[in-house]
Parts: C-alpha cells; sequence; structure tokens
C-alpha cells in the first residue's frame, strides 16, 4: 500500500532535528534543524540497488561484510522481494538557535 501511496504522490519533506534539551529558567531551547523537500523514486536498477544496499552493509554489519555481500546475487528471496526508495533532494533549508 506505501508503494502504491508514492506512486500517487511522490513528493516528500523530511525534518531532522538536533535538540539540545530545554534549559531551566532560561525559557531558552538551543536546537539545530535540517528541512528536506524532494520526490521519493524507487529504485529499479539492480546496479544501483546493489550499490545502496553495500553502503548499509558497510554502515551495519561490523563482522562478516563479504557473507552479506554474497547474498546480493544469490537467488535469495530477500533480495529479490527488497525495494529500494531514494530521495531526489530539491531544496535543503536549515536552522539553529544556539546558547547565548
Amino acid at each position: 500500500m506505501k508503494l502504491e501511496f508514492i506512486k500517487a504522490n511522490p513528493n516528500v519533506c523530511l525534518t531532522i532535528i538536533e535538540n539540545d534539551g530545554f534549559e531551566a529558567q532560561t525559557c531558552d531551547h538551543p536546537y539545530k534543524s535540517v528541512i528536506i523537500r524532494g520526490k521519493i523514486e524507487i529504485v529499479d536498477n539492480k546496479e544501483e540497488m546493489d550499490n545502496a544496499i553495500r553502503k548499509m552493509i558497510d554502515q551495519l554489519e561490523k563482522k562478516d561484510k563479504d557473507k552479506e555481500y554474497s547474498k546480493l546475487n544469490a537467488t535469495n528471496k530477500f533480495y529479490n522481494d527488497l525495494k529500494i526508495l531514494k530521495v531526489v533532494v530539491k531544496e535543503i533549508t536549515g536552522k539553529q538557535k544556539i546558547k547565548i
């Protein structure tokens, strides 16, 4: 269902916030935020999908990366059914409120 929604409306807005917490007695709240606007695309190119999976394995797998890499070309139902989504960024804005 989610993929059908994305196909019908691929527009996306992502917000990333670094919250430094409320400061007692000051009514202040330091933070940094980034807002990303763009479109979500479903990746259907095998090479691009493999590249994305390799990047995730590199970041997440600490011990046996080669074992996970070998699954990329295997007839593995998980990898055959996997969908990779990417955000094509159109605009990035940010702001921050710093301690004074």
